[in-house]
């Protein structure tokens, strides 16, 4: 909208509109470049110098839209959705850690987490590496040595089979 069809409805007391319309073209610039980036890590680099279809088009091809009204899929949502929660309920992570092993044991820490995949992964693992105990070990040692009790990245596969095998992403 240019900026003279702004200033009339601004005139006009349509000032409600020109803002819906300012924050549908923001909300569609930002899909936009999430679109443009999220592309190069789903389809390979000379697929994808060599496509001639509009971003639509190819987010059609991979199901993350629908190809008639471009309405995006639950795995679009998921992956390249605003606030993807809002329009799927229970599409969040749950973390608790116990202080012992019983659901019944006081909790140690506990996170809700929602996004899009990418979002909750990045969340996930940052919690899971404040929640790893460490032990280090100087006696009768020439360098220090440091133990995980479970290794990171043990957890960081678990997390991810568990997000990518979730019922949602079968929707």
């Amino acid at each position: 909208m240019d900026d003279e069809n702004v200033l009339k409805l601004i005139l006009s007391g349509e000032s409600e509109q020109v803002e819906r319309k300012e924050q549908q073209s923001l909300q569609n610039a930002g899909m936009l470049l999430t679109c443009r980036s999220i592309l190069p890590q789903l389809i390979a680099d000379d697929v994808l110098r060599e496509n001639r279809r509009s971003v639509q088009q190819q987010l059609a091809s991979l199901r993350l839209v629908t190809s008639s009204g471009l309405q995006p899929t639950p795995t679009g949502l998921l992956l390249i959705g605003h606030e993807p929660e809002d329009h799927l309920p229970g599409s969040y992570v749950q973390f608790l850690r116990f202080d012992g092993t019983q659901l019944s044991d006081p909790t140690l820490s506990e996170h809700r987490i929602s996004g899009t995949i990418q979002d909750m992964v990045l969340d996930v693992e940052e919690i899971l590496r404040t929640n790893i105990d460490t032990v280090v070990q100087f006696e009768g040692l020439v360098r220090e040595q440091r133990k995980s009790s479970v290794p990171f990245e043990a957890l960081q596969q678990l997390l991810r089979n568990a997000l990518l095998h979730s019922p949602l992403m079968r929707a």
